[in-house]
């Protein structure tokens, strides 16, 4: 029966399963032929008993597909982070943007953020609570947009954790750049169309939805970074003793995690490449499709479990000293 064996394999690799498929039904058809030849069934009567390789391959391919679930991962029109009103802020600054892309620069210290697009024609900038305006400068000119604490020469000067900026950008606006850089401050941000996205915190929460980049970094420390609904060709993020979680994201290159003593969770991402770097920190993945990865774990554990097994994974490297690495 090595004949029907072979015409099944090639009528099987025909259909396009994959090879793990393919061993499977293979090694489950000749363990089916050894045991109807030890039964006394001649050659004639295995072939009519198994049918002909066409049609077999046919039903098991149907099978298989309607057995197995097929994630896709959907990055539109996540719920926007940003849910503040305008009504409850002064407004600042309105800004009109003429033509040309432009360029986003935001340095706070411990005030809070948030920027989102909207259907409207200017940049406008809003505050609640600042005590004095004349501490920050808020620009726009040479199509970059400007918001940013002074620097003070002052003993014990620290700013409000009560002030707070909201920023609207044009939704019909790209961006050449994002840069965002705060000390302590919390942020939301939503809706960004850029070149490259780049964000820095060393101990506030960063909330990100709906970004659209071709190279997205994003970095903390001891605070938590949360994005959902992402696209892009590259993607670095980092933390050091804070969590990160990832959720619905394309990227069509790389992506490379990094914590230290912090938590990251991902979730519905599909990329080129992967690399998983962790240090005391355990990363969970769930519907996680990277068509190579790396990992390496020092004391902490990677787990990563998926649904949809025609996606196989391509692991480069796997390296831990005391943490579990899993992929299922």
């Amino acid at each position: 029966m090595k004949k029907f064996l072979k015409e099944l394999e090639m009528e099987l690799k025909m259909l396009k399963m994959n090879n793990k498929d393919i061993d499977e039904i293979l090694e489950d058809h000749k363990e089916m032929i050894d045991a109807a030849i030890d039964e006394g069934l001649n050659e004639t009567e295995i072939e009519e008993k198994f049918g002909n390789p066409k049609n077999v391959a046919k039903e098991l391919s149907k099978d298989t597909k309607e057995s197995k679930k097929s994630v896709v991962i959907n990055v539109e029109n996540s719920d926007s982070c940003v849910k503040d009103n305008t009504s409850k802020y002064d407004l600042v600054e309105a800004f009109p943007v003429i033509s040309g892309k432009i360029t986003v620069e935001i340095g706070l210290v411990s005030e809070n953020l948030s920027i989102t697009t909207y259907e409207g024609e200017s940049i406008q900038v809003f505050q609640r609570g600042v005590k004095e305006i004349k501490e920050y400068d808020i620009l726009f000119e040479n199509n970059v947009l400007l918001l940013k604490k002074k620097a003070k020469i002052k003993l014990f000067n620290f700013s409000s954790n009560d002030a707070k900026f909201l920023v609207l950008v044009p939704s019909n606006v790209e961006l050449d750049g994002f840069n965002y850089k705060s000390v302590s401050g919390d942020a939301n941000i939503n809706g960004i169309l850029t070149t490259k996205f780049n964000i820095k915190n060393t101990s506030g929460d960063i909330e990100i939805t709906n970004i659209v980049a071709k190279d997205i970094k994003v970095s903390a420390v001891s605070g938590e970074i949360v994005m959902t609904g992402f696209k892009g060709e590259s993607f670095e993020i980092s933390t050091i003793s804070g969590d990160i979680e990832a959720e619905k994201g394309v990227i069509s290159g790389s992506m490379y995690f990094h914590s230290v003593s912090g938590d990251i969770d991902v979730e519905e991402i599909e990329c080129e490449e992967a690399t998983l770097k962790t240090i005391s920190g355990d990363l969970e993945g769930k519907e996680f499709y990277p068509k190579k990865i790396t990992l390496k774990s020092i004391s902490g554990d990677i787990i990563i479990r998926n649904s949809d097994e025609s996606r196989e994974i391509d692991v480069i490297n796997k390296k831990t000293v005391s943490g579990d690495i899993v992929i299922s």
